[in-house]
């Protein structure tokens, strides 16, 4: 910053220079600050929060892309209070993220519905999902807070969409993209004892699908 106050304001060639190289050490930083959540997401203490309102929060830090994008977002919130255990600065990382990819893929313009429920996980659903990721993490009679975040954008081209959380693979324009955020996203939420699984939409766009327990039960029973 004082290099650019002191030096870019003399010269527009200069500071276009400058303001290149400032550019370069935020992608820099950003890469490696996504190479150590790779290599071992530092989660930090867990503290009791309510789901939407840091599905909120995270909604809030991505406003300014939103309306960027020309996109629209649309909620539709599970209303009752309910409690999950989280590091609160890392699923807002992960919602950040997923947020910005979706907009990224509305870049003329769409909608981003966000939606969340809780119930409790039936046996029958278990059963279908014997040996995945999903049925080492949850249980029969676990009620788990579910969030959907669907955007109208093109979609993967791939119908194999878990190719979107190998490392460094992306779908983006070169010099936009680490293709690291949904691996770290999918290690942070690992580390919560979570899931996040994305698919196609049939009407198109893309669907990320994520899944926590959460500590209070009443609520989950009651929208079975």
């Amino acid at each position: 910053v004082l290099f650019r106050s002191e030096h870019g304001q003399k010269n527009p060639a200069t500071r276009g220079v400058i303001e290149d190289m400032a550019d370069a050490v935020k992608r820099a930083d950003a890469i490696v600050r996504e190479l150590l959540d790779l290599s071992k997401p530092t989660i930090g203490k867990f503290a009791p929060e309510n789901p939407n309102e840091v599905i909120e929060a995270a909604l809030g830090m991505t406003r300014l892309e939103f309306e960027r994008c020309g996109v629209s977002v649309v909620r539709d919130f599970f209303t009752d209070c309910v409690v999950a255990q989280m590091d609160r600065a890392k699923i807002s990382q992960v919602l950040v993220n997923v947020f910005t990819n979706a907009c990224h893929a509305m870049r003329t313009g769409g909608t981003l519905t966000v939606r969340t429920r809780v119930r409790t996980i039936g046996t029958e659903e278990m059963r279908r999902e014997a040996g995945s990721r999903r049925s080492l993490r949850f249980h029969p009679g676990d009620p788990v807070f579910e969030l959907d975040v669907e955007d109208t954008g093109p979609g993967v081209e791939s119908e194999d969409t878990s190719i979107l959380f190998a490392p460094f693979f992306t779908t983006k324009p070169a010099g936009e993209g680490t293709g690291l955020g949904l691996t770290v996203a999918r290690n942070i939420v690992d580390a919560h004892g979570g899931t996040i699984k994305l698919r196609n939409r049939a009407e198109g766009g893309l669907r990320v699908m994520m899944q926590f327990k959460v500590s209070n039960s009443r609520e989950a029973k009651r929208s079975e």
